[in-house]
């Protein structure tokens, strides 16, 4: 607004007393007006900082968690970064229950004991012992996962449910890969090789 022109207007309604009372009801008006405005600030939006594992820093909005990435949207565009090459993630906001979630989904995988027994497992007692390792596999936040990055939201439903996700699907990849062991095993005892 262009105050000089306001106060000129004021200046030459100065001569009639009705204008004057009306313009200072609208002058009254209009410095409540400003008095609202002090209040409000004009920030900077605060975004979200990925810090990659070689030291490079990525401003911008996390638009998606999955499995083995995210995506931040920044003014290059929609980045795309793999989970090994994150060092440490900076959320301008409280996370989301899904983002929980995925986190502990994401920490679970990470995280996830007994890695060679259920391996051994399921190298020994085959399908049956991948399945057993599946069910059984009730895991809540190691220690490593409870005071790391997330120590936050370590106690959080949301993330102790993603958790256990994770590591249930992590404990039954590993009895999987050992039962394929087996199988390769076996399979090349037949062919004589």
């Amino acid at each position: 607004m262009d105050y000089i022109a306001f106060l000129k207007t004021y200046v030459l309604h100065m001569k009639n007393y009705f204008t004057n009372t009306a313009f200072c009801i609208l002058c009254f008006v209009f410095t409540l007006q400003l008095s609202a405005m002090d209040d409000f600030e004009v920030k900077e939006p605060i975004t979200d900082v990925v810090i990659l594992a070689n030291g490079e820093s990525i401003q911008g909005e996390i638009v998606k968690f999955s499995a083995n990435s995210l995506k931040i949207k920044n003014d290059d565009g929609i980045l795309k970064i793999k989970n090994n090459e994150i060092g440490l993630i900076a959320l301008a906001q409280e996370l989301t229950a899904a983002e929980k979630y995925q986190l502990g989904i994401l920490d679970g995988k990470r995280y996830a004991l007994n890695k060679g027994g259920n391996l051994a497992v399921g190298f020994f007692f085959g399908l049956i012992g991948t399945a057993v390792v599946y069910v059984s596999s009730d895991q809540l936040p190691s220690y490593q996962a409870a005071n790391g990055a997330q120590k936050a939201i370590a106690n959080d439903i949301n993330y102790i449910q993603g958790y256990e996700k994770g590591a249930r699907s992590k404990s039954g990849s590993q009895a999987l890969i050992g039962n394929g062991i087996l199988v390769l095993l076996y399979g090349l005892s037949l062919s004589g090789v």
